[in-house]
């Protein structure tokens, strides 16, 4: 076994905690979106540390379902894992970038600028390519795969921004406790089965 292999390994036995304590993080970070948006009132630690931790849980959990989709839908599998990979990555440094320009008020390079932009649609695409490849691949429940769409269509809307806030962040949570918990109920799959083929006559 490869170290990369043993990583997620590791990860497919957390997929569900990681995924939980993610939505947990957003339901937080969703009702402080309430909280701008009705009262005016925004916590600033819960806007720029406690979000972004709460979506890098989620794109972490989607790393845990790797190895299970990869013998059966590996083109897929295999995107959602670079693009999450790079959303992992990312997040932690939207976080920095926040504190650095907001909290401490250093001037960055106006390129770092699009670094939101560029971690949200990694994001999106690591939802859609792991929601798609779980659909096809019938390993894990169909809600799975159904579940993980929710973040991806939240994703696309943040990107670009044809719905309230709110809406976004409260489906986020949603996705993401759904996920988990549905994990939880029905196990990881341990017998592997034939690559997902394409129907020929």
């Amino acid at each position: 076994m490869t170290e990369s292999e043993g990583a997620f390994t590791w990860l497919e036995g957390r997929s569900s905690t990681l995924f939980l304590v993610g939505g947990g993080l957003l339901v937080v970070f969703a009702a402080n979106t309430v909280l701008r948006t009705f009262v005016g009132k925004s916590f600033p630690p819960v806007q720029g540390l406690i979000g972004p931790a709460g979506f890098c849980f989620g794109v972490v959990g989607l790393l845990g379902l790797y190895s299970a989709l990869s013998d059966r839908t590996p083109p897929e599998a295999s995107v959602g894992a670079v693009v999450a990979v790079i959303s992992a990555i990312g997040w932690p440094m939207v976080t920095v970038h926040g504190i650095a320009t907001e909290v401490i008020g250093m001037d960055l390079p106006e390129v770092l600028g699009a670094l939101p932009l560029v971690v949200i649609g990694s994001t999106f695409l690591a939802f859609a390519t792991f929601g798609v490849a779980t659909l096809r691949a019938d390993v894990h429940a169909r809600s799975v795969g159904v579940l993980l769409l929710i973040p991806a269509a939240g994703f696309l809307l943040l990107l670009t921004n044809a719905a309230p806030h709110f809406v976004i962040d409260t489906g986020h949570a949603v996705g993401y406790l759904g996920v988990g918990v549905t994990l939880r109920s029905t196990g990881i799959p341990t017998e592997s089965s034939d690559p997902v083929a394409d129907a020929t006559p």
